[in-house]
Parts: C-alpha cells; sequence; structure tokens
C-alpha cells in the first residue's frame, strides 16, 4: 500500500483565511536500487475568499489518483464572526469521487468577550438529501484563566443529535509556568457521558531552557483514572539561536502502539532528541531529529537510532512573499548498523506577510 500523508484538519479555519499562502509537499520512497520514487502529494493554496487542498496518491498500478480534495469557501465575515463552507470529497483506490461532506463552519464573537466556533456536517444519503453527521461546538472564555468547551453530538438511534463526547479544559498561567487540565468524557451505550481520559500539561521557563511535562490519565481495572502514558521533554536555546530538545515518552505501548506484556506501569518507551542549528548561510536551518524504542520482539532492549534531516531555507521573492524550502530524509539502519535513507519528504511554502486587501 502507498503511504498516505496525514492532513490535520483546521482547528480554525476561518483564521487561516486571513493571508495568502500556497504550499506543496511531495513524500518520495526509495526503492531497492536507492531510486526515489513519489509516493504522494498534498497541495493547499489560500486567500481571503477560501482555500483548497488536494491529497493524491500513486495508486497500485502507477497511475498518480487522487484522495481527498478540500474546499474551504469565506461566506460572511464581520465584526461579529464569519462563517465558511467546507467541502471535502474522497475517492475511492481506482479515483472514482465518493459523497461529498458539506461543513458548515461559524465562527461566533458574543457579547461577554468569549468565542464560540461551531462545526455542522452534512453528508447526502443515496437519495440525495442532505443529513447532519456531525456537530462541534467548542466555546472559549478568558478570564483569570483559559477556560474551553467542547462538545460532539453525532444522531442517536431515537433520532435527533445526542452528545457522544465533551472535552473541558482550563489553562492557567503563573509566572513563567503554564498549567493546562483537560478531560474527555465519552458517552456509553445508555448515552451516559463517563470520564475517558484526562491530560494535565505543565510548561515551565526559566532563562534559555523550558521544560514540559505532560501526563494521561484514563481507567483502569478498577475502573479508576490510573496514568496511562507520560511525556518528558525539554527544550535548550544556545546564544546563537541554536536548539537541543530531548524528549522521552513512557507508557504501556510502544513507539508502534503494540503492547508492552512486560510493562506493569508506564515505562520508557522511546527516546527523541533534535538539534535544530541556527540560521546559516543563504539563511539556511539544519534539524537533526533521532529517534529509538524498545523492539517489539524484545520488550527489554532499546533499538538503534533512528534519524530524520530537515533542511529549511528561507528566502524572500521579488513580490516581498516568504518563501520555505524544507526537504526531510527519513533514513535507518541497515543489517550492517549503516543508515541509509528510506524517506524523502519536499515541501514548498509561499506565504504573503500582509492581509490581502
Amino acid at each position: 500500500m502507498a503511504p498516505r500523508i496525514a492532513i490535520v484538519p483546521f482547528a480554525l479555519a476561518a483564521s487561516l483565511l486571513s493571508q495568502e499562502s500556497s504550499r506543496q509537499t511531495t513524500v518520495s520512497s526509495v526503492d531497492l536500487n536507492g531510486r526515489r520514487v513519489e509516493a504522494a502529494s498534498y497541495s493547499s493554496l489560500s486567500n481571503g475568499a477560501g482555500s483548497r487542498r488536494v491529497e493524491t496518491t500513486r495508486s497500485i498500478n502507477g497511475r498518480v489518483a487522487p484522495l481527498e480534495t478540500t474546499e474551504d469557501k469565506l461566506i460572511r465575515q464581520d465584526s461579529n464572526g464569519r462563517v465558511i463552507e467546507r467541502t471535502v470529497r474522497r475517492y475511492d483506490p481506482g479515483g472514482g469521487d465518493g459523497r461529498p461532506d458539506i461543513v458548515r463552519i461559524e465562527e461566533r464573537r458574543n457579547p461577554d468577550g468569549s468565542l464560540t466556533v461551531q462545526a455542522v456536517t452534512y453528508r447526502s444519503d443515496l437519495n440525495g438529501n442532505k443529513q447532519v453527521v456531525e456537530r462541534v461546538t467548542t466555546d472559549t472564555r478568558k478570564g483569570a484563566a483559559v477556560e474551553t468547551t467542547t462538545v460532539v453530538e453525532r444522531p442517536s438511534i431515537n433520532g435527533g443529535l445526542q452528545t457522544s463526547e465533551r472535552t473541558q479544559s482550563v489553562e492557567r498561567i503563573s509566572g513563567n509556568s503554564t498549567q493546562t487540565e483537560a478531560t474527555t468524557y465519552r458517552a456509553d451505550a445508555s448515552g451516559n457521558l463517563y470520564p475517558a481520559a484526562r491530560e494535565v500539561k505543565v510548561v515551565e521557563k526559566s532563562g534559555n531552557l523550558e521544560k514540559t511535562d505532560s501526563a494521561r490519565y484514563e481507567p483502569g481495572s478498577s475502573g479508576r483514572m490510573e496514568l496511562s502514558a507520560r511525556t518528558v521533554g525539554k527544550v535548550k536555546t544556545n546564544p546563537d539561536g541554536s536548539q537541543v530538545e530531548e524528549i522521552e515518552v513512557y507508557g504501556r505501548r510502544m513507539a508502534f502502539n503494540a503492547s508492552d506484556v512486560e510493562a506493569a506501569a508506564p515505562r520508557l518507551q522511546q527516546q527523541i532528541v533534535t538539534q535544530r542549528s541556527a540560521p546559516g548561510p543563504g539563511n539556511v536551518v539544519v534539524e537533526k531529529t533521532s529517534v529509538r524504542g524498545r523492539l517489539p520482539a524484545d520488550p527489554s532492549r532499546f533499538g538503534d537510532y533512528e534519524e530524520v534531516t530537515k533542511v529549511t531555507r528561507t528566502t524572500v521573492d521579488p513580490a516581498g512573499r516568504e518563501v520555505k524550502n524544507i526537504e526531510s530524509t527519513v533514513g535507518r539502519r541497515d543489517s550492517n548498523g549503516r543508515l541509509q535513507a528510506q524517506e524523502v519528504i519536499r515541501e514548498q511554502s509561499v506565504e504573503t506577510k500582509a492581509a490581502p486587501k
């Protein structure tokens, strides 16, 4: 199966329509002869009127076929908020067009200063009638703390919409420390909400060092919330602007989501070290990330480090637009311990700094 680029939906699509930008990404794999073979691509274009994203892949017969396209159209914008209509089209392996999803996204600024964002997804049935398949409402209030509530509603067996998930988060800032707590509730078979996950993240800054401690809790065998995963990281910024980031991931599951049968409690599963250079000649930044994790065949041992090298070159074109060219190379060690390139990702983004008039 050909690799596929993961598309992360815009959390607040409306905010992305305030400037003009384009982005093109290609993913290439390396065959047995060391040649690069393009496997997938992703492109996007956005401006003040809307945006369009296209995701393609190479099918088993070698042809380039679409996977998904997303178009955002700005319907209304004023001092109270804006409305965007998003059309999502998904394609079958042969490139055939499936029924599109229409998502109406409304961002509303309330009189009390809070912000409400509601996204309603409509899907056509076999007769062409549009049905609501999901409604996601997010309310954000800023005061001594930032409180956010997100409610996901989906159709129930009795008709109408029923809350299937609700997430409540609170962010508090005290000096150089920021703490965020989020609890997610999900509906059981009877429609009653129960606490399914709780996450606590603390970020502390001191001088040139930033530390992050993130913990996730889930119901254990007793039904009570228990620590299921934890991530501890630190980033050190040097006087020349270069950085070194170290991350340790603890859990009961290994990096590839395989269960660690030897982990009675969350234990170290993965180590990540990233070194970012300061901008060099030609405004080039080189980032090298080394990752290693426990071996699925022998959880008592860690595998060799695999390396991802990312090179970013930032320039300004004659029109004054910022142009970024990024190439990332994923390397894995062969049977002799030598690092070999396995995947190459190229990306170019062009962005205007000022909003279009």
